[in-house]
């Protein structure tokens, strides 16, 4: 099966407990206060990191073929919703 005939939001989900579980299991740890860079800037990639977010992470970077953006303080969902509204255009 491959990521491109799944929804965004099966893709953002096992994306995003695929890293859970891993850091689960390096010591009982979580996304909790991790720094979260993401490669792309897409729907996705939007989807991916308002789900770690949502989790207590802290998004720092995303980026695609085009360039990057940083936010070393971490994006908040109104940041998110900025980058969305330029992807758009």
């Amino acid at each position: 099966m491959k990521f491109a005939t799944l929804k965004p939001d099966t893709v953002t989900l096992t994306l995003v407990f695929f890293a859970q579980h891993c850091l689960n299991g390096n010591g009982g740890q979580s996304l909790e206060g991790k720094k979260v860079v993401i490669s792309g800037s897409g729907q996705v990639a939007l989807a991916v990191a308002e789900k770690c977010i949502e989790l207590g992470a802290k998004v720092i970077c995303l980026c695609d073929s085009t360039g990057y953006v940083v936010e070393e303080e971490g994006f908040d969902m109104d940041k998110l919703e900025g980058i969305r509204a330029i992807k758009v255009r």
